[in-house]
């Protein structure tokens, strides 16, 4: 049975649902900027600390997320610049943290063995997950290319930084004046 031409263009401006009558009176989202401003200036400011350092020492410091940077560091040791995607517990009792890339197949890897574990436990690598944490953190090794994609070994806690201040050590006022808020 075919529909009446009446009903098919009601249908795709989606009156036959009565999408825009309830899009008309749907409440508009509040943002809450008093926590977002915050974060978005630590991760500027952690981008812009990563830049500082790639420009004083050039060819040392790469970004997670750019799989052809990963990949013409191979062999080297390299401090990268990421966000943790997740972080796996292995069978062996070690653990692997999985940095978000542009090219999943691609992600760089970061192993820390099982005896190291309790040491990297301080780290809390997990709070970066968090919302409105710092979610850029340096990792220094030496950059190795699997089957999985690039992976690197965690010597020691002290191989990780943070790559900028958490959102919570910025104060609101610094960013908005008075007069705005």
């Amino acid at each position: 049975m075919r529909s009446s031409p009446r009903r098919s263009a009601r249908a795709r401006h989606g009156a036959a649902s009565g999408t825009r009558r309830r899009t008309a009176r749907a409440r508009r989202a509040r943002r809450p900027y008093e926590e977002l401003l915050p974060w978005w200036e630590a991760r500027a400011r952690a981008i812009e600390a990563f830049r500082e350092r790639r420009r004083a020492q050039p060819g040392r410091d790469v970004e997670a997320e750019l799989p052809e940077e990963l990949e013409a560091a191979v062999g080297r040791e390299v401090t990268v610049l990421g966000e943790i995607y997740r972080i796996f517990d292995e069978e062996d009792g070690g653990r692997t943290v999985l940095m978000r890339s542009t090219v999943p197949d691609r992600a760089l890897r970061v192993r820390i063995g099982a005896e190291l574990v309790g040491a990297h436990a301080t780290l809390d690598l997990a709070a970066s997950l968090g919302e409105f944490r710092q979610n850029y953190l340096f990792v220094r090794g030496e950059l190795e290319r699997d089957r999985a994609g690039f992976q690197m070994r965690s010597a020691a806690p002290d191989r990780w930084q943070r790559a900028g201040p958490d959102p919570d050590e910025i104060e609101l006022e610094e960013l908005v004046p008075a007069r705005s808020r």
